[in-house]
């Protein structure tokens, strides 16, 4: 039995915190609307600055900031929920989905300027600063696009969604609002079981995306709970995040390789000559056999989860 266990089972400070309980309980809608509230009035300023700045972490910053205010919103209102509720979630999903190709360039220039630097020789030094150069000017279109398509979206209209939805000061009960989110935790977590099994046994990269999905889903409603004090325990989170760690790097190296393969075939990719080709698709092999390496180290972490 742990020291904690013990504490409750023979007294001491456990009557302190039986009774904190129905404390820790009632403050959940009211510390839920708070961190609500921190999300979604940065909103209209992320939006204004993503339309007139060129900052990766601006954009990263920005899509997690989204995600979690995905989690936050059908935890405060369960269904069914206000049509400002719906509207804002939609939006918030659009403008994640709008920065995604964005932010995936950002990560690949990144990879291709750390190869370019490491190389030792010329060929394998021209082949990567010619796909950085291929990224870059993918990069510039899909910020266009991007910024193109947030023009429609009024930053004055999210302040102005979150207003209408922080204006009405009723709460919804303690006790029900606690095992909706318990209730929201244990969807998620059967989820990521399942999705880890299917998985572990296809090896699909579809299939591995899924569960990385999950593992956010997870990872973001646990550490909602936690700070709401619905959940105690901040030890699975910590591995969640890991493993998350782990499925990002995965993902990363992926969507690196699938653009490298893409690259190759493109009549405006010129990485000069043959032998700088070359040494892009012996680097685009060495990732492949690496792939299964990978993979065993994620689902090593996952069963620890």
């Amino acid at each position: 039995m742990n020291h904690q266990a013990q504490k409750l089972r023979h007294g001491g400070e456990n009557e302190s915190a039986v009774s904190s309980e129905p404390d820790r309980i009632a403050a959940i809608p009211k510390e839920l609307r708070k961190l609500l509230r921190k999300r979604g009035r940065n909103l209209p300023t992320m939006v204004a600055k993503i339309n007139g700045a060129d900052d990766p972490e601006l954009i990263h910053k920005s899509r997690v900031n989204l995600r979690r205010l995905q989690q936050y919103l059908p935890a405060l209102f369960p269904k069914p929920q206000p049509k400002t509720v719906r509207k804002l979630r939609r939006t918030s999903r659009q403008v994640r989905k709008l920065l995604g190709e964005w932010r995936n360039h950002d990560i690949m220039i990144a990879q291709a300027l750390e190869q370019e630097q490491k190389a030792r020789n010329r060929e394998k030094r021209e082949a990567w600063r010619a796909l950085r150069q291929f990224l870059i000017q993918g990069k510039a279109h899909q910020a266009a696009l991007a910024r193109r398509k947030l023009s429609k979206y009024d930053p004055a209209g999210f302040a102005y969604m979150m207003e209408e939805i922080l204006g009405d000061s009723r709460d919804p009960d303690a006790n029900q609002l606690s095992g909706h989110l318990k209730a929201r935790i244990q969807r998620a977590e059967d989820q990521w079981k399942a999705a880890l099994n299917q998985a572990e046994q296809s090896l699909d990269n579809t299939d591995i995306h899924s569960f990385r999905v999950a593992t956010k889903r997870l990872r973001y409603r646990l550490e909602l709970a936690h700070e709401v004090g619905a959940v105690p325990s901040k030890s699975q989170i910590r591995r969640l995040e890991k493993l998350q760690e782990a499925l990002g790097q995965w993902h990363d190296r992926q969507v690196l390789q699938e653009t490298i393969t893409q690259a190759l075939t493109r009549p405006d990719f010129q990485p000069g000559d043959l032998a700088v080709s070359r040494t892009l698709v012996n680097d685009l092999e060495k990732g492949r056999k690496a792939h299964q390496r990978n993979l065993k180290k994620i689902f090593e972490l996952a069963r620890e989860c």
